[in-house]
């Protein structure tokens, strides 16, 4: 993550395009930063289908509870292979990267699908992988969106927002999917319609999301940073070295963090998801 985090975390000057840009505040700035963070709400919604609720999980694949703890391992894994492509390409090509993000979460939600109604434990881990791949295509966007679309004034709000919107998703997740699935029906139900609302979020990415200012539909911007740069500029920093690496230690331990949140839901604070029996009672 250290060094794949460079590009988002802002450790390259703005090109002279962007700093154009960032003077005034372009049309349709809102919506493209709408589009980015739905994308990256959802992917945290979908890292949570089946951390929050391992027993159930279990038994609709009829593995063990540990198994099920792989499938946001899986996820981890991908976004941490995804993640180092994304970072050197996420500036100078950001639609196709952004692109791929949603393609992402579309196939895994599919396929996610079938795979719970068959009860295809391979097919799951794929779909697993497909999430984890989406997060690390997104991640790297988190300051182009606002470098790019916002003025000064705005920018800490834009960023806010796209970095919260990681965690809204994760809370939504949370608390929607153990309060909404106490079968393999509602578990199911839960994914069709999450898969739905994948093909409607990419919609509007397509309509709505543009890699910068002032061009349609593009493949490649002006920025040419890599990974590789921005590491000879951290090296060049020490304080920069510092600031990253604390950065990282707090990302991971949030991205692990969700990992065990349904035994600290119900070991610690009997916060469990609900049976189907309990609820008819």
């Amino acid at each position: 993550f250290f060094f794949s985090f460079s590009l988002s975390q802002g450790v390259f000057p703005p090109s002279s395009a962007e700093m154009r840009v960032a003077e005034h505040a372009p049309p349709g700035r809102w919506a493209v930063l709408a589009s980015f963070s739905v994308t990256s709400a959802l992917n945290a919604f979908m890292f949570m289908n089946f951390a929050v609720d391992s027993e159930l999980s279990a038994e609709m694949f009829g593995v063990t509870e540990e198994v099920v703890a792989d499938f946001y391992a899986i996820s981890l894994y991908a976004a941490m292979i995804s993640l180092v492509f994304a970072a050197n390409y996420a500036a100078q090509y950001n639609f196709t990267v952004m692109l791929a993000a949603n393609l992402f979460n579309l196939a895994g939600a599919a396929l996610r699908v079938y795979a719970t109604e068959h009860r295809r434990l391979d097919l799951c881990n794929l779909s697993c992988a497909l999430v984890g791949f989406s997060a690390g295509c997104f991640i790297p966007g988190l300051t182009i969106v606002g470098d790019r679309w916002f003025p000064r004034d705005t920018r800490p709000l834009a960023l806010s927002i796209a970095s919260l919107a990681n965690y809204v998703g994760w809370a939504a997740g949370s608390i929607v999917t153990p309060w909404a699935t106490s079968s393999e029906g509602d578990m199911l139900l839960l994914l069709r319609v999450q898969a739905g609302v994948t093909v409607g979020v990419l919609l509007l990415f397509l309509c709505k999301y543009r890699a910068q200012p002032g061009v349609t539909l593009q493949t490649k911007a002006q920025s040419k940073y890599t990974a590789a740069m921005a590491t000879k500029l951290m090296v060049r920093d020490p304080q920069l070295m510092g600031q990253m690496a604390c950065f990282s230690v707090v990302i991971g331990v949030s991205f692990a963090v969700p990992a065990v949140l349904d035994s600290v839901l119900q070991d610690l604070l009997s916060l469990g998801p609900r049976r189907s029996e309990e609820r008819r009672v």
